[in-house]
């Protein structure tokens, strides 16, 4: 058989548990042709792969590169990292619907990329993505949160039930469109303000179009336990099959609840829950900066929670919320990853903790400050995990190895931020 290329000499690895070989690949019209101890080269080119592993495309299963990819096409930090596949729209947050002020929102946060939204439905998000170029596959869940806002904003209550079936409508419009299944943020606004019960509701929409519920839980903590349990509880009221996100045992004096962690998720296995999870391959979380507020500060939206924090005694109580959460250490455990106004840039890659000391302000009146500034749009990296738990995590076999990362750049808009 003529073969248009072969790969000899590599380490494969081919994703299917088996122990790793050194064998020759025979690629035919963009296939795997055969796979063998020695395959003759005759006059077919060949590459070398020597001293090297060889192994499919990685599937990234939580990722964050729902618009990015529109900025840069090549995806370079995936193919970089191996990844030819990634699913987008993790955490609640995905690139459709859009309307109102997540509409907005999203239009001044995407500016600097060069990227305006032409689309609120999925529909025309998809009529996009057929027309795009993209040197990776991607495949798209629909926020919760997306949906929340489109009918709610960011108001902090339970939907009237006209509300829940204009929600149900915009998810059933994204399931019919293409999107694999949805995800939830229960710590970000709005989903934050979700009961059980609405995400339920929407979940037997999932369900019906054989999709998933990913979520990144209501608390990976203190409560963890119960923020597991809940998500259980939805999977089982609708039937959807479950993806928890990026499980973890987040601060020191959470990391014991590993064991009892485990047992919730194997017993509710046992009990026919379809449940698995993803975890990324670091101690530190990337997330926003103010969700370390309390809740009802997101309440209105972007602009209510900045006069919020401008107001002098609105500010104290704050103060107050969250130092009831976090002790002193924490502020040693942050770090500044990206901001988008120029006199901040000497932050990004300081801990809040050495930024205060520079400032000469107490770490809160730092962070409130930065969030004001910043129109609140601050990343960073929360370093609270363990390796112990980690290798446990990604070493059970319902665990998937996902980034939590959009993709960047070497170059261009796409290279920014610390890394």
């Amino acid at each position: 058989m003529n073969f248009d290329l072969i790969i000899k000499n590599g380490t494969v690895i081919d994703g299917t548990g088996m122990p790793r070989r050194n064998i020759d690949i025979a690629i035919k019209d963009d296939r795997i042709a055969c796979m063998d101890q020695y395959i003759p080269q005759n006059e077919t080119p060949v590459i070398d792969a020597k001293e090297m592993m060889v192994a499919p495309g990685f599937v990234d299963i939580h990722s964050h590169s729902d618009f990015l990819w529109l900025a840069r096409p090549e995806s370079d930090s995936k193919i970089l990292d191996g990844v030819t596949t990634e699913i987008c729209g993790n955490c609640g947050m995905s690139a459709f619907p859009l309307r109102g002020k997540i509409l907005e929102r999203r239009t001044q946060g995407l500016a600097k990329y060069g990227i305006a939204p032409a689309w609120q439905s999925a529909t025309e998000f998809y009529d996009i993505t057929e027309k795009a170029k993209s040197s990776i596959n991607r495949a798209f869940l629909v926020g919760h949160g997306n949906i929340r806002a489109c009918t709610l904003e960011y108001e902090n209550r339970e939907p009237s039930p006209t509300e829940l079936i204009q929600m149900g409508g915009d998810l059933e419009e994204a399931m019919d469109a293409g999107a694999f299944g949805m995800s939830s943020g229960l710590i970000y606004p709005p989903g934050c303000y979700a009961h059980l019960h609405e995400i339920a509701e929407l979940c037997k929409v999932v369900r019906e179009h054989g999709g998933f519920y990913a979520t990144h839980i209501r608390n990976e903590g203190d409560t963890l336990e119960g923020a597991l349990t809940e998500a259980i509880e939805i999977s089982k009221r609708s039937g959807v099959r479950l993806q928890v996100s990026h499980l973890k045992t987040s601060g020191s004096k959470n990391w014991h609840k590993i064991k009892n962690i485990k047992l919730i998720i194997d017993c509710a296995r046992d009990e026919g829950v379809d449940i698995t999870c993803d975890r990324y391959p670091y101690l530190a979380a990337a997330t926003d900066l103010d969700v370390i507020l309390p809740q009802w500060v997101y309440e209105g939206g972007v602009k209510k929670q900045i006069m919020r924090l401008k107001d002098v005694n609105t500010r104290k109580l704050i103060a107050e919320e969250v130092s009831s959460v976090y002790d002193d250490a924490a502020w040693n455990g942050i770090v500044i990853s990206s901001v988008n106004h120029g006199k901040n840039k000497w932050m990004e890659g300081k801990r809040i903790s050495e930024i205060a000391v520079l400032l000469n302000k107490t770490p809160l009146e730092s962070i409130f400050d930065l969030l004001v500034e910043e129109d609140t749009r601050v990343d960073i990296f929360l370093f609270s995990m363990c390796e112990e738990n980690l290798e446990k995590i990604l070493g059970w076999d319902f665990v998937f190895v996902g980034s939590d990362s959009a993709m960047r750049a070497n170059q261009g808009v796409l290279h920014d931020g610390k890394p």
